[in-house]
């Protein structure tokens, strides 16, 4: 499944897994139940009983199992717009005040 949500309710039966590609900077949390987690690269696993949040690090592949009926929220955090183009923004607003 490809979703583009910057923010996601989920909920999974027991022993259910969903998938996450390039998972990199998806945050998820658990509201109720709890999660085991694999990414792909990382030789850890995560476990995340309720109220535990993790920040998916690596790209590629992200497999989260249901080790009981859980509840989540899954979200991608809005990226930052950089400085420089912050800046001329900021000048170009000014500009078009300031002209006559």
């Amino acid at each position: 499944m490809s979703l583009k949500l910057e923010r996601a309710g989920l909920v999974l039966r027991f022993d259910e897994v969903i998938r996450f590609e390039n998972a990199a900077g998806t945050r998820l949390r658990v509201l109720n139940g709890s999660v085991w987690i694999t990414q792909e690269g990382d030789l850890n696993d995560y476990y995340l009983p309720a109220s535990g949040t993790l920040t998916f690090e690596r790209p590629g592949l992200a497999l989260v199992h249901a080790q009981e009926p859980a509840e989540l929220i899954v979200w991608r955090p809005v990226p930052r717009i950089p400085l420089a183009a912050r800046v001329a923004r900021g000048l170009a607003r000014v500009s078009r005040v300031l002209a006559p």
